[in-house]
This record gives C-alpha cells, sequence and structure tokens, in this order.
C-alpha cells in the first residue's frame, strides 16, 4: 500500500474515512460543496475579530504552558492522522506549529470554534472540503488538467504520479484532508501550510496564532516562499459588501474583505471598495526520482463571488494575435476566481516566443513560479493605480492618515514578499537568464536576472509605492497647512466679533448704569422728569465714553506702529 493509500484510508472525520466518505458521495448521499445550516450555524457567519464574536483569546493565549481546556473539545485521534501527529510532536520545539495541529483538528481557524462546535453537519464539510487541480507538463505535447474533489482525491491512483516531466498541484483553500493528503503524500515542511493559514498586519501581545518572524539565513534553506499582496473589490451597494463578508466566512483559511472607507460619495455614490489581504504560497521539489521530475505545490486564496474586481481586474498581458490566419476567439484568463486565473496561466505558459529558447530544466521550474509572480505583480498594479485614483479625486486628512498607514505596511509586504522569494529562487534554481537585461541592483535587493521580464515590473511597482508614499507625506503636509491657515482666518474672524461686542459694550454700559442710578426713584409720579434727565446725563456720558474709547484706540495703534519702525 503506497504512502497516499495510507493517507487517504487513514484521515476519518466523525469515524468515518475518507474513502468510505467519498464512496457515499458518488452514491448521492452526500453533498460535499452545500451544508444543510440549522438555525444554530447562524453564529458560523459572525467574523472573527469583531464586537460580535467577543474576545478571541477565550480559546488560550500565547503565554498559557499547558494547553487551554476549551482544546480538549476539538481533540482528534491522532493515532490515524499521521502527518497531524507528526506535526504535534514537533511542536513541542516549534512551538508556533501548535496552531497549525488546531487549524487542522477544527479545519479552520480556532477563534471560530465556538460557533462550529454545535454544527456536525458544517465541521464535517470543512474538514472534508477539497478543491485541487493537478497540472502534468509532459516533455512533449499539450499540458493534462485533473480535477479532485473530496469525492475523488480518494482514488489513489489517480494521484499517484506518472512519468512527467513536471507536475503542479493546485490547492484553492485547505482542509485537514488536503494538508494530510499532501503533507504525507511528498514530506512537505508543516512550516509552508503553517504560514498560509492566516494573514494578519500586526499582532496583539496575547496571541496564540502569532507566527514569528524567520531568519533570512533560515529562509534561504527552505524550499518553499509566498507571495503576498492586496486584491481591491468593487461592491455596488453596502448590502453587496455584507453578503461578501459573510460569504469570506465560510472560508477555512482566514482572509476577509475589509472596506476601505474612502469613499467620495459625490462621484461613488454607494458603492463600496473592499481591499483583501491575499496570499500565495509556493512550495517546490526538483531533486528528482525515477517517477516523476520536478513537482510544486501552489496554495491560493479562495475568492468572493459577490462583487466584481475593480476594473475588472488586471490587463491580459499575453500578446495580441495577428488578425492573419485567427480562425477562432481567443480565451483570456476567466477572472472568476484566482485559482482558476493560476491555472488559466499555468496552462498557458510559456506566453512569449523568447521563452522557448530557455533549457527544459528553467522552463519547469519557471512554470511553479512565473504564473503566480505575473498575478501578484498585475495585482499591484492595479491597486497603485486605485491610490493615485484617491489621492486626486478626494484629499482630506482623515483619509490621508489612512493611506499614510497603509502604504507603508503594502510597501514592507511588498518588499519583504521579494526578499524572500529571491533567496528561494536561487534555493531551487528558478533564474530565467533573459537576455538584454544589466545586472544593476533592483531597490528590493534583487538583481535584474533573478525574475527575468518581471524586474522591470517589480521596480516600477517598488518605484510607484515609494513615490505614492511621498505624495502622501506632502499632500497631509499641504492638507495641514491649509487647515491651519483656515483656523487663523477663522480666528480673525472671531476677533472681528469680539471688536464689534466691545464698542457695543461701550455704549450700553454707561447706558446701563444711568439707567440703574435713575431708577432708585421712589415716587412714580415724578417720572416724566426723570426721563429728561436720564437722556440729558446719558447722551454725553455716551459721548465721553465712546470719546476716551478711540483715543485709547489710537494710542495704542501708534505705539504699535512706532515698535514696527524701530524693529
Amino acid at each position: 500500500m503506497s504512502n497516499i493509500d495510507v493517507a487517504v484510508k487513514s484521515v476519518a472525520a466523525g469515524g468515518e474515512s475518507m474513502e468510505e466518505h467519498a464512496h457515499e458521495s458518488e452514491r448521492g448521499n452526500i453533498k460535499h460543496t452545500t451544508v444543510d445550516v440549522s438555525e444554530k450555524t447562524v453564529y458560523s457567519k459572525i467574523l472573527p475579530h469583531t464586537l460580535e464574536a467577543g474576545d478571541p483569546h477565550y480559546i488560550g493565549d500565547i503565554y498559557d504552558d499547558n494547553l487551554h481546556s476549551i482544546s480538549q473539545e476539538w481533540e482528534t485521534n491522532i493515532a490515524s492522522s499521521l502527518y497531524l501527529a507528526y506535526i504535534k510532536s514537533v511542536s513541542t520545539a516549534w512551538p508556533h506549529l501548535r496552531y497549525l495541529a488546531d487549524f487542522m483538528e477544527i479545519s479552520t481557524t480556532p477563534i471560530k470554534w465556538k460557533f462550529l462546535r454545535a454544527n456536525e453537519a458544517e465541521r464535517r464539510e470543512r474538514i472534508q472540503r477539497t478543491n485541487v487541480v493537478i497540472l502534468d507538463f509532459p516533455s512533449s505535447g499539450s499540458p493534462i488538467r485533473k480535477n479532485f474533489t473530496s469525492a475523488t482525491l480518494h482514488n489513489a491512483p489517480n494521484i499517484d504520479l506518472a512519468k512527467t516531466t513536471t507536475r503542479l498541484i493546485v490547492v484553492e483553500d485547505l482542509s485537514r484532508r488536503v494538508i494530510e493528503i499532501l503533507g504525507s503524500k511528498f514530506d512537505i515542511d508543516p512550516t509552508f501550510f503553517r504560514g498560509h493559514i492566516d494573514d494578519y498586519s500586526w499582532y496583539n501581545i496575547r496571541d496564540r496564532w502569532m507566527d514569528p518572524p524567520s531568519l533570512k539565513a533560515s529562509i534561504g534553506q527552505q524550499n518553499w516562499t509566498r507571495l503576498r499582496f492586496v486584491r481591491p473589490r468593487y461592491f455596488r451597494t453596502s448590502q453587496s459588501f455584507r453578503k461578501a463578508q459573510e460569504e469570506s466566512t465560510h472560508f477555512n483559511v482566514f482572509r476577509r474583505p475589509d472596506e476601505d472607507q474612502n469613499q467620495w460619495k459625490f462621484m461613488d455614490g454607494e458603492s463600496i471598495i473592499a481591499l483583501t489581504r491575499t496570499r500565495a504560497s509556493i512550495w517546490i521539489d526538483n531533486t528528482g526520482n525515477e517517477n516523476f521530475g520536478a513537482i510544486g505545490v501552489i496554495l491560493v486564496d479562495l475568492t468572493v463571488q459577490e462583487g466584481f474586481p475593480l476594473w475588472r481586474a488586471y490587463r491580459n498581458w499575453a500578446s495580441v494575435p495577428s488578425m492573419r490566419g485567427l480562425t477562432q476567439s481567443p480565451v483570456g484568463p476567466p477572472r472568476i476566481s484566482l485559482f482558476e486565473d493560476l491555472i488559466h496561466w499555468s496552462l498557458q505558459y510559456p506566453w512569449f516566443p523568447h521563452y522557448n529558447n530557455q533549457n527544459a530544466s528553467s522552463q519547469s521550474t519557471l512554470v511553479f513560479f512565473q504564473p503566480m509572480l505575473y498575478i501578484a505583480c498585475a495585482e499591484w498594479l492595479i491597486m497603485c493605480e486605485y491610490i493615485k485614483t484617491r489621492l486626486v479625486i478626494d484629499v482630506s486628512l482623515k483619509r490621508l492618515h489612512s493611506w499614510r498607514r497603509l502604504i507603508p505596511l503594502y510597501r514592507d509586504m511588498f518588499t519583504e514578499t521579494m526578499g524572500d522569494a529571491i533567496l528561494f529562487a536561487s534555493r531551487a534554481g528558478i533564474t530565467s537568464g533573459s537576455s538584454g537585461m544589466d545586472n544593476r541592483a533592483l531597490p528590493c535587493g534583487c538583481s535584474r536576472t533573478d525574475f527575468g521580464d518581471t524586474n522591470a515590473d517589480l521596480e516600477n511597482i517598488l518605484r510607484q509605492m515609494t513615490e505614492l508614499q511621498s505624495r502622501t507625506d506632502r499632500l497631509t503636509s499641504v492638507v495641514t497647512a491649509t487647515i491651519a491657515m483656515e483656523d487663523a482666518r477663522r480666528g480673525l474672524r472671531e476677533s472681528g466679533n469680539v471688536r464689534r461686542l466691545t464698542w457695543l459694550a461701550f455704549v450700553f454700559i454707561p447706558l446701563s448704569f444711568l439707567t440703574g442710578l435713575f431708577s432708585m426713584q421712589s415716587d412714580i409720579t415724578t417720572l416724566s422728569l426723570t426721563f429728561a434727565w436720564y437722556f440729558a446725563a446719558a447722551v454725553p456720558v455716551t459721548a465721553l465714553t465712546l470719546t476716551i474709547a478711540l483715543n485709547m484706540s489710537r494710542s495704542r495703534g501708534k505705539e504699535g506702529n512706532v515698535k514696527g519702525t524701530k524693529k
């Protein structure tokens, strides 16, 4: 029995083997993509790290020496799960892997456990979830695509490797089943899966899910890497955006669209742009053996189907065919999901004629890396254009502060990703060696021969991000100065109002004084005489008061002019 047979038959869900579960599916007794959600599962639609979700540290924090008592609720019999047992055994020396073990036992982020514990149907669907495509690239002929779901992945002969030059396995989302099969079959480093299951821009000091940064020396020894980028998506209404957020709660890997809060009501109306931090993890084994040459595994995120890619997604980078000899309409990338786009570009590789001049070894490894790298670069360029649009349309201090926080974060994501990818490419032997490129170092630290034609795009993306960051800082200074000038004008206007009130006080204070003085009259029959005396006294007293005030104002003005002349 092969390793894959052991892995497939050993991963159990509620006491039922995967193979039995798959046969039940083939008979139509089990649905794999749709779960009959009862009233209790409505709580599983709550997004983690929101007010509705409550304190995420109910599963314990990173400083707990012993496992939290709640973790006993999701404990699995690891005797039948070889790879999960292996991860738990090494987690004593590599503590950050314990979170991967928890993920496998729940088959999603452990923070969601309290919303799933009462819903056995949804838990089983998450554990069984499989969407895998295997692409075989024979030494001659066209590539071959094979689709695998939870109903077909159990079939060992179909997944056993044939004698092909290159094999690429593309996985959308992750589940216990997929991690168990791939990890045990190819002896994959568990940090490959651990680095993919979440994506946080920062961590709280108590977070159990904190993934410590790796040393560059350590990264240079691993045979996997990840590409991080941001995908903007357009939603016509706020209701559509909320549907997308609800849709993201069904992902096993924790990803969610976040509203960027930069809408301009005058032009955008009720529409919303949401940004999703995205990861693609790439693992390569090009050591080769008697059965196959090189093999690669790429993990990609699910894509919400609600809404639209911003500006209908990136441009098709393939060359437009000539009108001569064109017999049928060409097919472009589907743009319905990152998963399908990656498969399309991998099957179309190489896209440009000069790629055919590369040796077979270089092409076999480049097909693992170049399609995903091109997609990541295209998404970063779309993101840069979107930031430019927002900085031109509506510049307010609130929005500028938002971009001042996000742009450095995106720039760090990009430079960190490319720095790690360079070390990975060097170890995996991924170099294009394209001619006509000088060896001038790029700002991200790689030489122009590392990634071939994409080097110019990488340099362009980094240059745009640097310029956008500088532009945001300059605009912030200008807006701040403008606000200060407006505050000064408002202060002058308020000073003028105070001056007018002061003149009114000069008029009414003596009148009020005389009114009080003459009001001490006790005999009302003499009131007519009081009026005569009142005006006879009020007019000269008021005139005298105004004269004194004017003289004082003029004398202060002259003193100010003299002081200004002396200076």
